[in-house]
């Protein structure tokens, strides 16, 4: 292949500039994604977070359109395909239309450049969709340009994927077909290398390279697959099933400083709903190996990488049917960028892409803290607790003041482990040597006439302070010589209406207190739902809200501590034993928050981002709930900020 055949190529999936001297180096990292041990919560990884000033991503154009893909033409032109046929999609379309813009806001219609019945091949053919249905449809065209002339690869929504190419250069063609290239598979991709090798690239990560006329392919298709990710509490989906992959549909490959990404959607259960987000993989290597997947587009579907005016990068989005896409089967584009280092690609700032209360929250205060938690105090104002990071003193219980829960003023450390640490001074023999102490999960409760905090340290242990004062400032001493537990690293107080005061931690493990606090006067137990399950994993709190008791607890959803998000769940039930409803998604990414009824009788939850997705990362913020009964139902949804 001429080499400026291949220029053109990657001009057109806008991985190049238009001259071959003009290099990337400047606008392109030299390092792929940073998929390494991390923790989702450090703002140094975080994927999505949200500024003051970003919107809701929209549409571009406002036309049902799925598996949208977008390619910088040679003449300036951005042209812009993907499925159509709504609402039938799924059973049969037309063919392949095409849009275009200059500036990638404004677009106007080409028009159907290729139709089955008119230009088809095998692919006028009905077949049986396994459904009971029999159908024909083009599926997740997609667009190049090289040797001077368009290329469409795509897929059939029977199976198989096949070429087409313009016989006159021009992207409204008319286009010639290059046969069928695979006779199962879908979402095709065309990739060109440096070298002017063309790979085919399809459905979950499949490759092979394809012959010089491009009628098929040389070889025999092989996976492209990631390295599995896990190490302690911590691992990804690719650690848990037998066939490692970096999604399972809409594979697509770009090279970035030198570095191969591997693109791939996948159906991932974050936020306990049906996202189909994206995922990459990186590589020195096309064949691999390639590293562990990362989450880089949530809620997108089918997607790809194309470069915008003044090298921009961008993604396209479709929306998947999760409930939370800002918009669904609708064509969009989202601006991406760099973390700091240049070792991890994420949306931008600038926009949303999760509708909701959730999705749109800010934090009341920009300070880098963990597990935050209110109370409504007696003495009418508000009294916030929270866990320091390594940024902020990771050993200490920190405090803090307001008067309306939106401007708050710090009381100063409430208690500190190398100050006031009884048994937290001393982890077991098997900790892990040079981690650093941290307090985990602090909350600040009101009874019998003063303050106490039960909190967790992070080697599994969890106790319980009072304040010998009275005073909101302490001092505070332990309760007890020896934790409470050491199954846990979060502890929660509950005062039932008849006086007794009961201990909550781990997801669900409950114990009722001796008279003085300073102890259990039972052994645990675990609450659990009508069908025996617990309803979270930890973070576990209860209150009562209109007659009934509501259990909160944490969950992982997607993976376990890697790119899946850590929510709020909650049971309901008559009797603080239980058993609870089955367990529900209040707020998500809201995992080791809690609920509070505030001054205004209205119920609160906090919510500080423990993972990638949430709407920012260890920062305290506060989200108004609606609660309703109705049918004798009670229902808890998060309200819009007010």
């Amino acid at each position: 292949m001429r080499a400026a055949h291949l220029v053109a190529l990657l001009w057109c999936l806008g991985l190049c500039t238009r001259s071959p001297a003009a290099t990337q180096a400047a606008k392109d990292p030299v390092k792929p994604p940073a998929l390494s041990a991390t923790d989702p919560a450090s703002t140094a990884y975080y994927l999505t977070w949200p500024s003051e000033q970003a919107t809701l991503l929209k549409p571009c154009i406002d036309i049902p359109l799925r598996d949208v893909s977008v390619c910088r033409g040679h003449d300036g032109w951005y042209y812009l395909t993907g499925t159509t046929g709504y609402p039938d999609w799924e059973i049969r379309n037309e063919g392949i239309w095409v849009w275009r813009s200059r500036d990638l806001k404004d677009w106007e219609r080409i028009g159907k450049v290729w139709d089955i019945v008119q230009d088809g091949t095998w692919q006028k053919q009905e077949k049986s969709l396994g459904n009971g249905k029999t159908g024909r449809a083009v599926w997740a065209p997609e667009i190049g340009y090289f040797r001077e002339t368009y290329w469409i690869s795509y897929a059939m929504n029977w199976g198989g994927t096949g070429l087409l190419m313009s016989t006159t250069g021009k992207i409204a063609g008319p286009y010639e077909d290059m046969g069928q290239i695979t006779p199962d598979g879908y979402d095709a991709s065309l990739f060109v290398d440096d070298d002017g090798k063309a790979y085919w690239i399809y459905q979950d990560g499949r490759i092979a390279r394809m012959t010089e006329d491009l009628k098929g392919l040389a070889e025999k298709p092989r996976a492209m697959l990631p390295a599995a990710f896990e190490e302690r509490g911590r691992k990804d989906v690719n650690a848990t099933r037998a066939n490692r992959r970096v999604g399972s549909y809409g594979a697509f490959v770009a090279k970035l400083g030198g570095k191969y990404l591997l693109f791939c959607s996948e159906r991932f259960e974050r936020m306990d709903a049906a996202n189909d987000d994206v995922f990459v993989a990186a590589a020195d290597h096309i064949q691999g190996p390639y590293t562990r997947r990362v989450l880089v587009l949530p809620h997108a579907g089918q997607s790809m990488l194309f470069k915008g005016p003044e090298e921009t990068l961008w993604m396209t989005f479709s929306g998947d049917g999760g409930g939370y896409a800002p918009f669904v089967d609708k064509p969009g584009l989202v601006p991406m960028e760099w973390n700091a280092a240049g070792t991890m690609l994420r949306p931008s700032r600038a926009v949303i892409l999760e509708r909701g209360p959730v999705g749109q929250l800010h934090p009341v205060t920009d300070l880098p803290l963990r597990d935050s938690h209110v109370l409504a105090d007696p003495c009418g104002l508000y009294t916030m607790v929270a866990a320091g990071t390594e940024e902020t003193s990771a050993g200490e219980i920190l405090l803090w003041r307001s008067e309306d829960m939106t401007k708050w003023r710090p009381l100063g450390p409430a208690w500190a482990v190398d100050r006031d640490g009884i048994w937290s001074k001393t982890p077991p023999e098997d900790w892990q040597g040079g981690r650093p102490l941290r307090v985990t999960a602090p909350e600040i409760h009101y009874l019998r006439d003063t303050y106490w905090i039960p909190y967790g340290m992070n080697w599994m242990s969890a106790g319980l302070l009072k304040s010998g004062t009275g005073r909101v400032t302490g001092p505070y001493v332990d309760v007890s010589l020896v934790p409470l537990t050491e199954e846990s690293r979060d502890g929660s107080l509950f005062a039932d209406e008849d006086g007794r005061v009961y201990y909550i931690f781990n997801g669900g493990m409950l114990a009722r207190m001796k008279e003085g606090l300073t102890g259990f006067a039972e052994d645990p137990r675990q609450l659990l739902d009508s069908e025996g399950r617990p309803i979270g994993t930890a973070d576990a709190f209860v209150v009562k809200i209109r007659g009934r008791y509501v259990l909160g607890a944490a969950r992982w959803h997607g993976d376990q501590g890697v790119d899946g998000s850590y929510d709020l769940m909650i049971g309901i039930a008559d009797r603080l034993e239980g058993p609870y409803s089955p367990p529900r998604c209040v707020v998500p990414h809201g995992g080791g928050g809690s609920f509070f009824r505030g001054h205004d009788k209205r119920w609160y939850s906090t919510l500080s981002g423990h993972d990638r997705t949430a709407p920012f990362r260890s920062r305290p913020g506060i989200l108004p709930l609606d609660v309703n009964d109705t049918g004798g139902e009670l229902r808890i949804a998060p309200a819009a900020p007010q």
